[in-house]
């Protein structure tokens, strides 16, 4: 939305734009942008009349203020003016240097930030909404030139791939001829010819800096000579066709950098009808954002446009003051102008304020129309002008000869010129503000003049601001039914101005109170009470008599709006006690009913229960007995049995360690461990601990014990006397085997069973065979798996509930059991859960000796809750 320079005001003259000092409001807004873009657009802001551009923009401010008050930063870092750039760029066959491009790179960059903080909003935009579609970032564009161009706007190697091989041959060589020269710096016969041992470049070419009288011995070619003639510089021949070579290289890099920033400028002109519209209106944005923040920080309320109706101007502030002056120094004033009045007339003293109210007035409703915030209070509302013309101030033009009151005159003649081209083209209201009006001449005649063009203004329909110290005119904005009038008040105890408008009120001008307190000699003062007193002036007793009744009338008025105020607080103290009565009766009666209503739904459901309750004994005697003691002797049943279950348990456990010294609980606690743990019971696993806790201290305080004589056959030999060739009988296997090897660490061993090598866990060993010793076993069409172990060990296992240190010991030996059992693959369910279980099987099952591979379970087959391990035999 361009807002600036549409539909201007008729009125609205430089000289008023000047006066009223529009331009330096304007650089006050300057600090607060953020891009150089928007500078422009802030500079032609200008007073309008398209209503509803105003509004919109109004509601983008108002939209932008409520997002920085909660803490939103719009990023316009990087954002640079690039537009003279894509003027060169729209040139066809142009090319743009590549310093020019960084700055495009960078914009771009910003470009796509600044989207990027618009789309990421916490709440939909409404008013701002438009811009997140209007600035579209080019990330094509963007990327290009960023895998182009270093931060220098140099080319990178990448820009092309010619580009990378003519800059690699271009190292080659110089690298090439770097050494050569440096050679011969270290060369003893060419050495004292040098100057100084080091090589240089002269017209890009490398030389050597040989002392002059010694060129001769240098062969080569003179490339100039030092400022004082000592040192030549000598490019060697042996080197020329070298240099010759990195010269040619060095061209066709020119070139090929020419190529490419042309294509890259090509590009650029391609994304321009983008690129345009998109820096346009990241510069209104920029321009709101920076509007909204001064509102912020001014602490001002956002102004209603209307089209037509009162002028109401709240709590105004001259923005130059603010600027100047703390805010709370600058005294804030209310000024309205009603529909149908024609203007307002104010009297005071000198120095007392009256100028810098119709200043601020004027200059606020400027820019007001030109979309911009004015430091005002909640309620501000400028209807749309027909232009803001102001005359204020002596000015004289020695050039046009014209004295203080001929100026005045002539921009009387011209407000009353443009007030009625307004009226014959039916616009809207101009404002026009009149400051000292009539003074520069005789009282007399200065008062009739301004008189009569008050009248011819009003007669044209314009509002009128006017400042006086003439008593006629003061009289006459006081009697004429249109004028308002208002006074700027005075502090009768200090002799000092307040700088206050009162409004509907005359004030005199107290000239000679503030000429005592300046310091005017005593015995003037004198004399000038002496002759207002002898000769009074009729305007000014008048006017004073004037006053007199409006105080006396503001008194009254004041004290009639007491009492009116005092009867309608008595008044609206009635009427809420008899409204808190009629809710208190009504609060009572729902309350009642409510418990009425509570009663009888309770003896409702107590009937209904006494029936359920009389229905369900009924139902016991007939059927001959009570349900829930039959469950609970069957409940007690169970635990009886699970309790023997568990003594019978314990009692093999301590029978087996008596019997075997060497016995070690972990044998039965993998066979055993499934159904125990069904069981559930804390005593188990207390006992078994304890069982654990004894064999230990057995082993320490007997390490080398062994079994008795007559239970050698019977008993598990010690992981330190198994050897190889050893026959052992495992668990689950019909035959002996023959160990191969064993593994200190996993505490495995490696087993032949026919052609069949298997790797057992010691705890499956059970006792040495009759014949200990002997390598010969039995072939391999007689060795044969317990069928056992393949009729019981299932397809699947499962863990669930189970923590790691519980399921891995489970684990190994169910697969250890497949293995033997002949199966292909089997499946682990571990569940969901945190995942804990599910990595600590996998791990399990990646060091598992006979596990070929893992893979997640089919979703049919449990999904991510079960693992499938293919085995291998």
């Amino acid at each position: 939305m361009r807002l600036f320079n549409n539909g201007s005001m008729d009125g609205a003259e430089p000289y008023s734009l000047e006066v009223l000092e529009f331009f330096k409001a304007l650089d006050l807004f300057r600090r607060y942008l953020r891009t150089p873009l928007s500078l422009s657009h802030l500079q032609a802001a200008r007073p309008g009349s398209d209503f509803e551009g105003l509004r919109s923009r109004y509601s983008e401010i108002g939209e932008a203020r409520d997002l920085l008050e909660v803490g939103k930063r719009f990023p316009f870092e990087g954002i640079a003016d690039i537009r003279s750039t894509l003027d060169t760029a729209a040139l066809p066959g142009s090319l743009v240097e590549g310093s020019s491009l960084v700055r495009i790179l960078e914009t771009l960059r910003g470009v796509r930030l600044l989207r990027k903080s618009l789309d990421s909003q916490e709440r939909p935009l409404a008013a701002l909404d438009p811009y997140r579609h209007r600035i579209v970032p080019l990330e094509e564009l963007e990327n290009r030139l960023a895998g182009c161009l270093e931060e220098d706007g140099a080319l990178k190697d990448s820009a092309s791939p010619e580009l990378r091989k003519i800059r690699e041959r271009i190292r080659r060589q110089r690298s090439h001829i770097q050494r050569r020269l440096e050679e011969m710096c270290r060369n003893p016969d060419i050495r004292p010819l040098l100057q100084e041992d080091y090589f240089t470049e002269r017209g890009g070419r490398y030389v050597l800096p040989v002392q002059s009288n010694y060129k001769k011995r240098l062969p080569g070619i003179q490339h100039g000579k030092s400022v004082t003639g000592t040192t030549s510089y000598i490019e060697p021949f042996e080197l020329v066709e070298s240099g010759n070579l990195l010269v040619e290289a060095l061209e066709e890099e020119t070139l090929e950098v020419e190529v490419i920033l042309r294509s890259l400028t090509g590009r650029l002109r391609e994304c321009l009808p983008i690129l345009r519209p998109t820096l346009e209106a990241v510069a209104e944005f920029d321009l709101v954002v920076s509007l909204a923040e001064y509102s912020l920080e001014s602490r001002s309320a956002l102004p209603v446009i209307v089209p037509e109706g009162p002028l109401v101007l709240r709590e105004i502030r001259h923005p130059l003051l603010l600027a100047q002056m703390p805010r709370e120094s600058v005294v804030p004033n209310d000024l309205i102008l009603e529909s149908n009045s024609a203007g307002l007339v104010i009297t005071g003293p000198n120095t007392g304020g009256k100028t810098v109210v119709m200043k601020t007035a004027g200059l606020l409703c400027l820019l007001a129309l030109s979309g911009l915030p004015i430091p005002c209070g909640e309620g501000t509302q400028v209807p749309l002008l027909g232009g803001v013309l102001a005359d204020i101030g002596d000015e004289q033009s020695i050039e046009a000869s014209l004295s203080t009151f001929s100026s005045h005159v002539a921009r009387m003649k011209a407000f009353q010129e443009a007030a009625r081209r307004i009226r014959r083209l039916n616009g809207p209201r101009p404002l026009i503000i009149l400051d000292e009006l009539g003074a520069g001449t005789d009282p007399s005649e200065g008062a009739a003049l301004g008189r009569a063009l008050l009248e011819d203004l009003i007669s044209n329909g314009a509002w009128v601001l006017v400042a006086t110290h003439i008593g006629d005119l003061k009289v006459f904005g006081r009697t004429h039914p249109a004028l308002k009038t208002g006074a700027m008040r005075f502090d009768q105890d200090n002799l000092a101005p307040a700088y206050h408008l009162i409004l509907d009120s005359v004030g005199e001008s107290h000239g000679i109170a503030i000429a005592r307190r300046l310091g005017l000699p005593e015995s003037l003062i004198e004399r000038a009470e002496e002759l207002i007193a002898t000769n009074p002036n009729q305007a000014a007793a008048v006017l004073h008599r004037l006053t007199e009744e409006e105080r006396r009338a503001r008194e009254l008025r004041e004290e009639i709006e007491q009492e009116r105020a005092e009867t309608e607080e008595k008044k609206e103290a009635v009427v809420r006690r008899l409204e808190q009565i009629a809710r208190d009766e009504k609060r009572i009666l729902d309350q009642a009913r409510r418990e009425a209503e509570f009663k009888v739904a309770a003896a409702k459901r107590r009937m209904a229960h006494i029936e359920e309750h009389i229905r369900r004994e009924e139902e016991k005697l007939r059927r001959g007995y009570d349900g829930r003691e039959k469950d609970l002797e069957r409940r007690e049943y169970q635990v009886t049995w699970l309790e023997r279950e568990y003594e019978r348990r314990l009692e093999i456990l301590a029978g087996m360690a008596r019997k075997f010294p060497n016995f070690a609980p972990e044998l039965l606690k993998p066979a055993e461990f499934e159904r125990l743990a069904r069981l559930s019971e804390p005593e188990w696993k207390r006992v078994l601990r304890e069982v654990n806790r004894e064999e230990e201290a057995i082993r320490e305080e007997f390490p080398h014990a062994r079994p008795l004589s007559d239970l050698t056959e019977e008993v598990r030999p010690a992981w330190e006397e198994i050897g190889m060739g050893d026959l052992l009988r495992i668990e689950g296997l019909e035959r002996p085997v023959s160990v191969e090897g064993k593994d200190e660490k996993k505490k495995r061993l490696s087993v032949l069973l026919g052609d069949l090598t298997l790797e057992i866990p010691y705890s499956r060993v059970l006792h040495r065979a009759a014949t200990s010793g002997a390598r010969t076993v039995e072939p391999t069409s007689g060795v044969r798996v317990s069928q056992l172990f393949k009729a019981d060990i299932p397809g699947e296992i499962n863990l669930i509930g189970m923590t790691v240190d519980e399921a891995e010991p489970l684990l190994v030996k169910y697969l250890d059991d497949a293995v033997l059992a002949g199966r292909d693959q089997v499946r682990v369910i571990h569940g969901h859960g945190t995942g804990a279980l599910r990595n600590g099987v996998r791990k399990a099952l990646a060091r598992h000796p006979h596990v070929a591979r893992i893979q997640e379970a089919e979703p049919h087959e449990g999904g991510a809750g079960a693992t499938v391990a293919v085995l291998t035999r």
